[in-house]
């Protein structure tokens, strides 16, 4: 390959793509091209709702409680009366809203569990929706956080955003 286009560097674009990239890391830096993506086992905790919930809540970050997860009681009709409404019911992977559902009443509970593979249900929080993005070294110490409240989403995406610009 001519030099003038030599990949030195490849990062993923969103976090579908992440796992993907992470499987090519080995043959990527054989290549002498660095691959900016977590480890694997960053990205095991991260891309799993039930493991970050976990995660989190061990680090004292605040995060909505999971309830439940898909297949955990064998008794399925039993755990529904036990369910704070209003509840959300999600993929347990996956990002932005995709599959997400937010359930009223307990009806919608099953039909939830019916129509997202590998569901979980977490607790609702309502409020203003914030997301922080986070760059970071290559040993994972951050060098810039920003906090932006979400003022208009698209689909999962925020298309209109206003940054917090209070230092702490």
């Amino acid at each position: 390959m001519n030099d003038k286009y030599r990949l030195r560097a490849v990062f993923a674009a969103s976090n579908y793509d992440l796992p993907r990239l992470a499987l090519l890391r080995q043959m990527l830096e054989s290549m002498d091209t660095r691959v900016l993506c977590p480890k694997d086992e960053v990205l095991d905790i991260c891309l799993d709702k039930r493991k970050l919930s976990v995660f989190l809540s061990t680090l004292g970050v605040k995060t909505p409680r999971l309830l439940r997860v898909a297949g955990q009681v064998e008794d399925e009709q039993n755990w529904l009366d036990d369910l704070p409404i209003p509840c959300v019911v999600k993929p347990s992977g996956g990002q932005g809203t995709v599959g997400t559902f937010v359930v009223r009443d307990r009806s919608e509970i099953r039909c939830g569990f019916q129509c997202v593979l590998g569901a979980i249900v977490q607790e609702y929080v309502e409020g203003d929706h914030c997301t922080i993005d986070v760059f970071g070294d290559e040993t994972g110490e951050p060098i810039c956080v920003v906090p932006r409240w979400r003022e208009r989403i698209a689909g999962s995406m925020a298309t209109v955003a206003r940054v917090d610009m209070d230092t702490d």
